[in-house]
């Protein structure tokens, strides 16, 4: 078993994170209903398009530098090495901050290029040359959140977040209601501007001495995490592009109102869950780079991520396959109902990716480039043609049945590569959690798709969860004595100390 700090850890990382995302979320319900309201399928759809589009020319111009040098500042951050970490992150800076402005220039050349890609016409053009300007704010934000992520300060990242979030939905909604879909550029460019100014606030609070560094120094350091870099590029390049070529085909084929309601399924999925998997990239992938030559601790810090991931996923799960129809009528409209069995399937998926992910951070860890591209190769041409016959087999719903076949098929390929790599196999904690959470899971999946909402719906639902949550508390508090500090923490809480 693992040492108790290291679970104490992962729970106070996440904790921290998860408590940002439900803020997130309750943000994010109120902004998506004014957007669902004032703009449509077709407006979700237009900015799901937009970002993406934006994300995908991001991810290419900063040559995957920035996960590269996560690892690189979290192996410095270990030996506690504060004059390397203060030059590493100079020259990420520095790079960063020049590919951003290269990744502007590029997207103002290729605008029409990518407005027809995107849509099948030229109408978008004048829109992706504005957004020009997020390419470069969100590759400075990128370099900047490498230090604090290297540094393990997610308590900066999450309230970066938090009040990026905040701000965006006030800025946001008035922009929407003004000017309808030709709110959406400019309420883009205003979110990345203040991430950006969130995240340069941050990241001066990080213990850092002054350096100096002349250009050569820049070039040959950087040079060496950009053979890592490629391939984590070339890995995301690969997922982000898969990503984008299922949306321009469902927009070439089903319109901008199935990319909307694709889209949002989406977002439900991956936003409202996205707590498991940010505290993975903000805490758990430094955790394990910094231990990453030696295999036994690399086993100790993925199984208990596995361990606590379930713990507090499962019962987040089961509570939205039971409510994923009032879900939806809150977060959009009657006119996303479409989506619901989308969620239900999907949610499959997200219990075999907290599995397959906890995994999937050795390759990141160990810096196995070649497997690394083989697996984003191999994963990511099954995913778009599974998404792609799913699509036309059974609609919207069938990209929920595909999201959950990719992560099973996911799950299989990582875990015989890492028996090979690292000698991985399931311990017995894993394998009573993972049971248990199955077990609640599926009745909870049974109760969705065989009863009608009603009584017995809810008794029998309410019955599950509640199940779930009391296993989740006492295997957690087992581990971290979770409840006993709570009340400590809460004891002593400090409203102005938490916010600044």
């Amino acid at each position: 078993m693992a040492s108790n700090k290291s679970y104490i850890s992962i729970v106070k990382s996440t904790g921290i994170l998860g408590g940002v995302q439900l803020f997130t979320i309750l943000v994010s319900i109120i902004k998506n209903k004014f957007v669902a309201i004032l703009l449509g399928p077709e407006g979700i759809g237009l900015i799901g398009v937009l970002s993406s589009t934006t994300e995908l020319v991001k991810n290419l111009i900063t040559l995957g530098l920035p996960q590269s040098a996560i690892r690189n500042i979290a192996e410095l951050h270990s030996q506690n090495n504060i004059q390397a970490i203060s030059k590493s992150a100079k020259i990420v800076k520095s790079v960063i901050s020049f590919l951003g402005l290269v990744g502007l220039l590029l997207t103002i050349i290729i605008a029409p290029v990518l407005s027809y890609l995107s849509f099948g016409n030229l109408e978008y053009t004048s829109s992706f040359i504005l957004l020009s300007i997020t390419v470069l704010l969100t590759a400075i934000v990128a370099g900047q959140n490498v230090i604090l992520q290297g540094t393990r300060r997610y308590v900066y990242l999450a309230k970066s977040a938090l009040f990026g979030s905040l701000c965006g939905l006030i800025l946001s909604i008035p922009l929407y209601y003004a000017f309808g879909t030709n709110g959406i550029v400019p309420s883009l460019i205003i979110s990345s501007v203040v991430l950006y100014l969130l995240s340069s606030y941050y990241i001066r609070k990080v213990e850092t001495v002054e350096v100096s560094l002349n250009v050569k120094e820049v070039i040959k350091d950087a040079k060496t995490m950009l053979p890592f870099g490629l391939s984590m590029l070339v890995s995301s390049y690969i997922t982000i592009l898969a990503s984008y070529i299922i949306r321009a085909y469902l927009s070439w084929t089903g319109g901008l109102n199935e990319v909307g309601l694709f889209q949002a399924g989406f977002a439900i999925v991956e936003v409202y869950f996205g707590m498991i998997f940010t505290a993975m990239g903000t805490d758990y992938y430094p955790r394990l780079s910094g231990v990453s030559n030696d295999d036994s601790k690399v086993l100790e810090e993925a199984n208990s991520q596995i361990e606590i991931a379930y713990l507090m996923i499962v019962p987040l799960l089961i509570a939205f396959v039971l409510c994923s129809s009032l879900g939806i009528q809150l977060l959009y409209s009657d006119g996303f109902l479409a989506i619901e069995n989308y969620l239900a399937w999907a949610s499959i998926g997200i219990f075999f990716k907290v599995f397959s992910s906890s995994l999937g951070y050795i390759l990141f860890a160990k810096q196995k480039s070649k497997l690394f591209i083989t697996t984003a190769i191999i994963f990511n041409t099954f995913f778009l043609l599974n998404n792609i016959i799913s699509y036309n087999c059974w609609g919207i719903t069938g990209l929920g049945i595909s999201y959950a076949t990719n992560f099973v098929f996911h799950l299989i390929v990582l875990f015989f590569m890492m028996r090979k790599l690292v000698a991985y196999k399931l311990t017995s904690n894993i394998l009573k959690i993972v049971s248990v959470s199955a077990i609640l899971f599926v009745a909870s999946l049974l109760i969705f798709f065989y009863l009608d909402f009603g009584i017995l719906y809810l008794v029998l639902g309410s019955f599950v969860f509640f199940l779930s949550l009391v296993y989740s508390v006492r295997e957690l508090d087992n581990r971290t004595n979770i409840l006993k500090r709570l009340i400590r923490k809460t004891r002593s809480l400090n409203i102005y100390q938490i916010i600044f």
